[in-house]
């Protein structure tokens, strides 16, 4: 097993970021195409376009940087210092993933779509290690 080098972790957690980014876009927007989703992410970053494809085909991804991404998505000091990728679980460990993703998987198909893009938030907030409750808009009223 190799170990990641911090360069390496920033680096697939920015395009981890990005392809969120798109996805989050795509529930609103179905049909929209990948061109200008990178100035469009640059623009969230609070970057330049150049900036964001240049880290987006390998350029390092300073301390800085990181501090701003994180920043402008919100996100917890340091987790694009984490690596967010999966180890290899033990059989226990895949027995019980296997069961919550039969659980989750039958939720979301006998789900209409409104349940379905809350059931997508929710995931997407564990996955980037944001709080749940900020998904919450005006504390549940409308």
């Amino acid at each position: 097993m190799s170990i990641k080098t911090i360069e390496q972790i920033r680096t697939e957690n920015y395009l981890f970021l990005f392809e969120q980014f798109k996805e989050e876009i795509r529930r609103s927007w179905p049909g929209e195409p990948d061109r200008g989703m990178l100035r469009r992410f640059a623009q969230k970053l609070g970057i330049s376009p150049i900036s964001a494809s240049q880290h987006k085909h390998g350029k390092v991804i300073g301390t800085k940087m990181a501090n701003r991404i994180e920043e402008a998505l919100g996100l917890q000091a340091g987790w694009m210092d984490t690596d967010h990728t999966k180890v290899a679980p033990t059989q226990e460990q895949d027995e019980d993933l296997a069961a919550l993703l039969d659980s989750v998987s039958g939720l979301y198909q006998q789900s209409p779509e409104a349940t379905r893009a809350a059931l997508i938030k929710v995931m997407g907030a564990i996955v980037t290690g944001k709080p749940i409750e900020s998904l919450v808009e005006n504390g549940g009223n409308k």
